[in-house]
């Protein structure tokens, strides 16, 4: 029994807390562990064990603990934190139903929101229409008044003249979504363009966020700053078109949009799937990812580029190597996407290409395939369909030249679905790497077949089947060290790694979408003549 008082384990939770932050696990396990002994029904320290058991992998053991919580205390947070733990097992639904859960006790609780609208764009099974009123209705609660009630910008109305572009996200470091949006800031034409970066990431800089700021004509660290502080921040900085690189995933900051601080606001690249905030403009994206007959599925009007996302591939980067089959006297498949956008629809195809191929390997890599759940879970639904495990390697995270030369082990590329791949099939078409990848209905099941066509690869399908079909036959094709050479150069020559080409295509939307704004300021005629 415990002898430590109320008192004290408040204390002592607030130092787990702090362990949590700074990721001392173990430390802030240990002080919830001694806090329930003294106090089993506290719920602050049942959710923080279950956030700890939750970094470890244990998540049916962390949506227990977040279950006793939330009989605790059914508050937001608490339904919040149990969507989290469901969603990252896979369970869809699970996770999506609690998320719902805390809107239902809290309804302005931005990070229920927030999640359940990333956790959607990610449901297999979720229709554009679902997304859009629910994209909606987190309008409704939390932007559509700031944003009608927003003063009008003084921005000088010159459709001609040198612009200022701020750039909204915490990913201006090393992550793959800066990998996508780092052409458009470093190759901007500096005559007619400057870039402010409000970076909303509060951990140590690394070598890329030292080379994003050194770049930016202003740079502005927003991390910690409410809403309103860098929506004034924004309006000091005279911005004339503010950019979101980050949408609904995490280091966004939708409500500063929503209290529209600049007179232009777009969103792209990071996580571009289209807000439904009246506040935000514009959406960037291409023919591919978003066809004119998915137009209406989103809010924003649509800006064209001729691709959906620029590369900045950061080398040096590994030699090439010729397709390992050869050596090997077996194929070779791969999928070095996150764990997190595997699901038993795609190892299904996956199992049946394995089946029809029965001495080929498969290899799995990415951060999240550290966790011992996820790994299991995968070799047993495989197992399940007929692939034992001795035909598939799992591998967790290395350093970026250790996994661009994973690639080489690969004979073919394989893209989950319907959630599918983005920088993972670029650095494979970097490593010269075929991606068979099957056409969604929604940009995160499209970015692959942007990618690929834009390069000239016919290797994009439409059904399960052909998938499966195209696969196989690409595997058992003779290829050669000069296809490979040939794929990466056809990369690094197209204008998705053409960081001049590549923004100027994006300064051409970015003074598009100016000028309108530029003649929606203009004087009106009236009917007598007179402007007004």
């Amino acid at each position: 029994m415990s002898t430590l008082s109320a008192e004290d384990a408040v204390v002592l939770l607030h130092q787990a807390a702090v362990w949590h932050r700074d990721g001392a696990y173990r430390e802030c396990e240990d002080a919830c562990r001694e806090a329930l002994a003294a106090d089993p029904g506290n719920p602050d320290a049942l959710n923080l064990l279950a956030m700890v058991l939750h970094e470890r992998g244990e998540a049916a053991q962390a949506a227990i603990l977040l279950r006793r919580a939330a009989r605790i205390e059914p508050s937001g947070r608490m339904f919040s934190n149990l969507g989290v733990v469901l969603s990252s097992a896979r369970d869809y639904v699970g996770g999506i139903t609690a998320y719902r859960q805390a809107l239902r006790v809290d309804p302005l609780n931005v990070t229920a929101w927030t999640n359940l609208l990333y956790a959607i764009d990610h449901h297999p099974y979720a229709t554009p229409e679902l997304r859009l009123a629910d994209r909606r209705a987190f309008d409704g609660w939390h932007c559509a008044a700031m944003t009608a009630a927003a003063p009008p910008h003084d921005n000088d109305p010159d459709p001609d003249r040198k612009l200022r572009i701020g750039y909204v996200s915490g990913d201006f470091r090393n992550h793959s979504a800066s990998y996508a949006f780092a052409p458009v800031i470093f190759g901007r034409d500096r005559e007619r363009y400057e870039a402010v970066l409000y970076h909303n990431h509060d951990g140590p800089p690394d070598q890329d966020t030292v080379r994003f700021k050194a770049d930016a004509d202003a740079w502005r660290p927003i991390a910690g700053l409410s809403d309103d502080e860098v929506a004034r921040q924004i309006r000091e900085d005279r911005i004339d078109i503010l950019v979101d690189l980050s949408g609904y995933s995490i280091g966004g900051r939708l409500l500063v949009f929503a209290r529209r601080p600049a007179p232009v606001q777009i969103t792209g690249w990071g996580h571009a799937t289209g807000t439904g905030l009246a506040c935000m403009d514009y959406l960037l994206s291409d023919a591919v990812v978003i066809p004119p007959e998915h137009e209406q599925q989103y809010r924003e009007r649509i800006l064209r580029l001729p691709a959906v996302m620029g590369y900045d591939p950061r080398p040096p980067y590994p030699d090439v190597v010729a397709p390992p089959k050869e050596r090997n006297g077996y194929i070779t498949f791969g999928n070095l996407g996150r764990g997190a956008k595997l699901n038993e629809q795609t190892l299904s195809a996956w199992a049946e290409l394995m089946r029809r191929l029965p001495t080929s390997r498969l290899i799995l890599k990415a951060k999240e395939y550290a966790n011992p759940v996820l790994r299991e879970w995968a070799l047993s639904v495989l197992a399940a369909l007929g692939v034992p495990p001795d035909r598939v390697s799992i591998r967790g995270s290395t350093t970026r030249e250790l996994h661009l030369a994973t690639y080489g082990e690969l004979d073919v590329h394989l893209d989950s679905f319907p959630t599918g791949g983005g920088i993972t099939t670029l650095d494979a078409c970097l490593m010269g790497v075929p991606t068979v990848t099957l056409l969604g209905d929604y940009p995160t099941g499209r970015v692959s077949a942007s990618i690929v066509r834009t390069i000239g690869d016919f290797t994009v399908v439409p059904d399960v089947e052909e998938y499966v079909q195209i696969a196989a036959i690409l595997a058992q094709a003779r290829h050669d060290l000069a296809d490979r050479l040939d794929r990466r150069r056809r990369l690094l020559d197209s204008i998705i790694c053409n960081q001049y080409a590549y923004a100027a295509a994006c300064e051409d939307a970015y003074r598009e979408a100016w000028r309108s704004w530029c003649a929606s300021r203009a004087p009106q005629a009236t009917t007598d003549g007179v402007a007004v």
